[in-house]
């Protein structure tokens, strides 16, 4: 059994200044590195960014819990799957990996938390609890996880928006949690919260610096892994359909932008701008108005999921 350290807060400064340290350090390096961020039709920004954001927020979230944990097999597979989604996520940040590749990290990442932490679901929103064997149950993890990767990959698009989302999730995640006496998930989430104000020092608009997709799949792997963990290992007797409110608009934003791919018969991995912050934006919000919009409805489905925890699925899949 994984220890938990009683200091919290002594974690989150470490994971908030390592990665602040850090940062500004891959900053002169990614010209070099050739992660750079540069200004095309789909994009919002004009002038060529560092994308070396999430060096800093995975950086700093891991060497915390390497230092105050001990490391059993989930915590293992972890820290395992943060390293290899920042390691291929910073590969397609230099040099534009194909959606298949991108696909082989991922699955590579969450395989390791099923198979090897064991770690999956068996409940379904409204076919309740054991609704899956432990084969069927393994598979659908694999492929939520992998989901939720994508789905925060997809929503980092303008400055501050990601960051932020996961922020407002990660709180509702360490409320749940530590209601039911679960340590290690609030310990990942307190860490997680300090590397991302690390980086959000730098994110806020106008950004001097992205996170790029070693961030934002490393966000959407850890938020996929603490609420199953959640689910599974702190608080079973949670309603199943309730990640769909703590995870919030960055489910249901992916959700609908590929409903109306299929619907349209449109390429499922073509990069479009019909995400939210996208329609924001075309409806005349300015850049920090769909931003602040965004953590409005992100707030209001997670205050939600804390209110609602063990309402039955109706109840909680209706708001979204």
């Amino acid at each position: 059994m994984t220890e938990i350290p009683a200091n919290h807060l002594l974690i989150l400064v470490a994971a908030m200044v390592i990665s602040m340290t850090l940062i500004p350090i891959m900053v002169r390096l990614a010209p070099v590195l050739g992660m750079v961020d540069k200004p095309d039709p789909r994009k919002v920004h004009t002038t060529p960014i560092p994308r070396v954001g999430g060096v800093g927020i995975v950086i700093g979230t891991l060497v915390p819990l390497l230092v105050w944990l001990q490391v059993d097999a989930l915590l293992a597979s972890y820290l395992v799957g943060a390293l290899i989604l920042l390691l291929f996520g910073a590969w397609d940040d230099a040099k534009e990996l194909g959606h298949y590749v991108k696909f082989i990290g991922q699955f590579a990442a969450v395989i390791g938390v099923v198979y090897w932490g064991d770690l999956y679901v068996t409940q379904l929103p409204l076919l309740g609890h054991d609704a899956l064997s432990e084969s069927a149950g393994k598979v659908f993890t694999v492929i939520a996880m992998v989901g939720m990767i994508n789905a925060m990959n997809h929503s980092d698009g303008l400055d501050g928006l990601a960051g932020g989302e996961s922020l407002i999730s990660l709180l509702a995640i360490i409320y749940l949690a530590f209601q039911a006496g679960g340590g290690l998930a609030v310990v990942i989430a307190v860490a997680t919260i300090g590397g991302v104000f690390g980086f959000l020092r730098f994110n806020s608009h106008p950004a001097r610096v992205f996170m790029g997709d070693g961030g934002s799949q490393f966000l959407g792997f850890t938020l996929g892994f603490l609420a199953v963990y959640l689910m599974t290992r702190v608080n079973p007797a949670l309603s199943p359909a309730l990640p769909l409110l703590f995870l919030g608009l960055p489910i249901v934003d992916i959700l609908a932008v590929f409903a109306q791919r299929i619907y349209h018969g449109m390429n499922w991995f073509r990069a479009t701008k019909n995400h939210i912050h996208h329609r924001l934006l075309e409806l005349g919000f300015e850049h920090h108005e769909s931003v602040i919009t965004i953590y409005a409805i992100q707030a209001l489905l997670v205050l939600l999921a804390v209110v609602l925890p063990y309402e039955h699925d109706l109840l909680i899949i209706a708001p979204t």
